[in-house]
This record gives C-alpha cells, structure tokens and sequence, in this order.
C-alpha cells in the first residue's frame, strides 16, 4: 500500500479502476478498440487529470503570491510527471517504495524552492 484515498488503499483503488476498464472492455468488442480506448482512460485519469487538478492549483497559489507567476500548465506537467512515473514504479517494484517516496519529496522540495516567489 503506498496511501489512502478516500479510505481506501491506492493499490485497491487502482485495482477497481482496471477491474473497471476491463469489465467495459469485454463489453467493448475488438482488442484493437479496446486497447485504443483503454489507453485514452489510462491517459485521461492518470495525466491529463492530475495535470489539470495541479494546474488549478498552482494558478491559485500564483494568485495568492505564493509562487511565482508563469505557465501554470507547463509548472503542473513539471510536478506531477515524476511523482506519476516514481508512483507507477512502487505500484510495480513494492520494494522501491521507500526510495520513491524520498524521491518524491526531494522532488516537491525543489519544486517549492525554485518557484516560491
């Protein structure tokens, strides 16, 4: 488990996400379509989503002059792909958890330090 969301652990979110996926899938036809289809929900929830949640964060948080002002769109890209990518591999390589997360901080930490205004 690496969290909770919601009460439950991400390992079992993300199980009833692809449990999901799959499900609609049968029900969906080709492998091709399903493939196709599969891969703009993975890139939906698992990018564009985020991406769009931080974007609205870091706007508010340039608007209360918390950090600098800039391209809040390429500034939410900047900090969610590598938490995304080192996620992905914990959900993979359980071993690597606690490296990731340390990752992960050192990450957010130089995010804050080289953007607070």
């Amino acid at each position: 488990m690496i969290g909770k969301i919601h009460g439950l652990e991400v390992s079992s979110f993300f199980f009833f996400q692809m449990n999901s996926i799959i499900i609609y899938g049968s029900r969906y036809g080709s492998t091709k379509r399903y493939a196709e289809r599969l891969a703009e929900i993975t890139t939906r929830h698992q990018i564009e989503g985020i991406q769009k949640m931080y974007q609205a964060i870091i706007e508010g948080m340039m608007q209360k002059g918390l950090l600098a002002k800039g391209d809040s769109a390429l500034l939410a890209l900047e900090i969610t792909a590598p938490v995304v990518v080192l996620l992905s591999k914990v959900d993979r390589q359980p071993n690597s958890k606690k490296e990731s997360l340390k990752n992960i901080r050192k990450h957010l930490q130089h995010f804050f330090e080289t953007y607070k205004k």
